[in-house]
């Protein structure tokens, strides 16, 4: 058991050897003795702030995936991140490592440096929280929403779930090792900036959402609220993969509510357009409802409207069942 920071011997093997890719805007970087990093970006810059604190396996790789999937939903490109990761007293100094690999991976895969952060054992955790702070720089701006847009959804609702759920939980949801292995692919479904990316290049684009703690239905829910419109949603046009579905039928959770990182809500002028070009990059899309005026956010099932809000996420519901019945 230990508490506080890490060697320096450590610190340089386990994090700093794992910062991203280089890039050119960075005037300093992560470095034993540096309090901070420093850059320079001309223009608008973005920057956005998230933790992971529901996923054991792949937590590092899911941390730099939805930070760059917010600058992503903005119409930007991610730069630079810093990285602060806590880990319970009992945590092996590879395991960092481990995260930190997986961090490394996933940066240099989005064109990110790690510029700096923080890393210490604490027993104020019970698994490892991963922290990342990411700045970026502004894209060209979207289109004014009006009645009658579209609404795309790239890829299929509850990625990020169910791939947390099958890779921490395969055994005790009955998954053979093959449906647990194909859940780790998964986790390379979850980065949204080629979705934004082609989007852009399209055009008509008015405004992107990354799928988050909610899922579609929270955040179909928030796209609106903010802005003061409404959404009409076809369930049935709404891709959910047949693993993902297995597992919340076998938890009898709603995948429309499942965390869902790696999709991207879309809202456009020509939908047909945007998932026209998205196919030509082999990653999916459909139209999967319209904005209409401020009466708030529906979701068609059947023959019922269901009004969409925002709602704790089906996963921590899912974890607290499995955690009572280990």
């Amino acid at each position: 058991m230990r508490a506080g920071k890490l060697t320096p011997n450590e610190l340089k093997q386990f994090v700093i050897n794992n910062v991203g890719a280089k890039r050119a805007e960075v005037i300093r970087g992560a470095a034993i003795g540096e309090d901070c990093g420093a850059f320079s970006i001309d223009g608008e810059i973005l920057i956005t702030s998230d933790p992971i604190t529901a996923a054991g396996s792949n937590c590092g790789t899911l941390a730099m995936y939805i930070s760059s999937n917010d600058i992503a939903a903005a119409g930007g490109e991610p730069v630079i991140a810093t990285l602060t990761l806590m880990v319970p007293c009992d945590t092996a100094v590879e395991a960092i490592g481990g995260i930190m690999q997986d961090a490394n991976n996933a940066a240099r895969k989005l064109g990110v440096e790690i510029i700096g952060g923080h890393t210490e054992f604490t027993s104020a955790v019970v698994r490892p929280v991963v922290a990342v702070t990411m700045l970026g720089k502004a894209g060209t701006g979207f289109c004014r929403v009006n009645v009658g847009d579209d609404i795309v959804m790239t890829k299929s609702a509850g990625i990020e779930g169910a791939a947390i759920l099958a890779c921490d939980y395969g055994k005790a949801l009955g998954l053979t090792d093959k449906d647990i292995e194909r859940a780790h692919t998964f986790t390379d479904m979850l980065d949204v900036l080629p979705d934004s990316r082609i989007a852009m290049k399209a055009g008509g684009v008015c405004l992107m959402h990354d799928i988050t703690e909610g899922g579609v239905y929270g955040a179909i829910s928030e796209l609106c609220f903010e802005r003061g419109f409404g959404a009409s949603i076809d369930a049935a046009a709404i891709e959910v993969d047949e693993l993902t579905a297995r597992i919340c039928a076998k938890l009898d959770i709603n995948p429309y509510g499942l965390i869902s990182s790696g999709s991207l809500l879309i809202v456009c002028k020509d939908g047909n357009k945007i998932v026209s070009a998205l196919e030509g990059a082999r990653i999916k899309g459909k139209i999967i409802g319209k904005i209409t005026n401020g009466d708030g956010a529906y979701a068609i099932q059947g023959t019922t409207r269901l009004k969409l809000e925002v709602e704790s996420d089906e996963l921590l519901r899912a974890q607290a069942i499995l955690e009572r019945n280990l």
